[in-house]
């Protein structure tokens, strides 16, 4: 294995157990909040789809007379007050953030969460300062589900796949990443237990959190010399 020079985070349900609340609060709490009856369908609909094509998603199948931003600002400011009040980090994400920053590694953020939203809780769990840039699908002008999205960001980093390690949850981002030959570790959970097992060999690991023993068997923790 290549000498690895940046590590890339995810952050919904790679560093944070988040990703519950986001279902919640557009699943049920949005049409409760906009008075409408659960539309069982969306919920369907809105697999894999990016931040704001989820909103639209929400206008077309619970009929309401509002505007997608409406819908953004709701989901946005309910996440917001989730991030700060309710939601935790993932056990052991912090010590691991340290031990790699400590072994001289430059870490990035790259999320589909916006960036507004994202800062606010970055902020809150006092991140700021493992990660050297942070990027959303915003910034990168492409959804997480596609290649594109990892090739943008080495681009901008001017590293090539094998220089690149990337720890994430989601199936399909973590897919793209290894159809680029980037390598891998997964954190498994509830809404995508039943999908990592399909990932190919360029995901190395998967752990349910930072504490799993096995964890330090991953390449990027045997030291590697001229770092």
């Amino acid at each position: 294995m290549a000498k690895i020079k940046y590590i890339m985070f995810d952050f919904d349900n790679t560093l944070v157990d988040s990703l519950k609340f986001w279902y919640d609060s557009i699943d049920r709490e949005a049409f409760k909040f906009f008075g409408v009856k659960i539309n069982k369908e969306f919920r369907t609909a809105r697999k894999g789809l990016t931040n704001r094509e989820i909103c639209e998603c929400f206008v077309k199948y619970s009929g309401i007379d509002k505007s997608v931003d409406e819908v953004v600002k709701f989901w946005h400011g309910k996440m917001i007050f989730n991030y700060q009040n309710k939601i935790k980090m993932v056990r052991g994400a912090r010590e691991t953030l340290e031990t790699l920053k400590q072994m001289g590694y430059k870490l990035v953020l790259a999320s589909a969460t916006p960036m507004n939203v994202l800062k606010v809780a970055v902020k809150h769990f006092d991140l700021e300062k493992y990660f050297e840039k942070i990027y959303t699908e915003e910034t990168l002008g492409a959804p997480k589900r596609e290649p594109k999205f990892y090739e943008n960001i080495m681009a901008d980093l001017k590293i090539s796949a094998s220089e690149f390690f990337v720890f994430e949850d989601a199936f399909v981002s973590l897919r793209s990443a290894g159809s680029l030959g980037i390598k891998s570790c997964s954190l498994i959970h509830k809404f995508n237990k039943n999908k990592l097992k399909n990932l190919g060999e360029n995901n190395l690991l998967i752990i349910k959190n930072y504490y799993a023993k096995k964890l330090k068997n991953l390449p990027i923790f045997r030291v590697q010399e001229d770092r």
